[in-house]
């Protein structure tokens, strides 16, 4: 009996202190950071999501420039550059040999830089260009 009397004791002793635990500024600080970070990096990875679901696409017709990379696990992806944009698609079976200047047209997602569609002529006689 003495003992837990000690115990209701001592707890009553610390709330009259006022020295409850409150988590210091740092781990604060840490935490509140962490979630707007996550929270930018969540809407920054869907903001263009509404437009991929509704199918709001641009098309572009016209003179581009085809740059090929590839990744380190493979597969790579290619580049589309035209009139201050850069658009992204899938490797879709180009070499790294084809890059260059060539007429392109190009659907694409609205104020994004994913592309939906693409097909590659040849500047010079407009022929389609064959995916090696």
């Amino acid at each position: 009996m003495q003992i837990s009397t000690m115990k209701f004791n001592i707890a009553k002793k610390k709330k009259k202190q006022g020295s409850s635990y409150k988590k210091p500024m740092k781990e604060r600080f840490i935490i509140i950071t962490f979630t707007l970070l996550s929270a930018i990096m969540f809407l920054y990875s869907i903001r263009f999501l509404p437009t991929v679901i509704l199918n709001q696409i641009e098309e572009y017709k016209g003179v581009c420039e085809v740059f090929i990379y590839d990744n380190v696990r493979g597969g790579g992806g290619l580049q589309v550059y035209f009139g201050g944009k850069n658009i992204s698609f899938s490797r879709q079976g180009y070499n790294v040999d084809q890059e260059g200047n060539y007429y392109c047209e190009v659907e694409y997602y609205r104020n994004s830089e994913i592309g939906k569609s693409l097909k590659i002529y040849d500047l010079n006689d407009r022929k389609l260009v064959n995916q090696k």
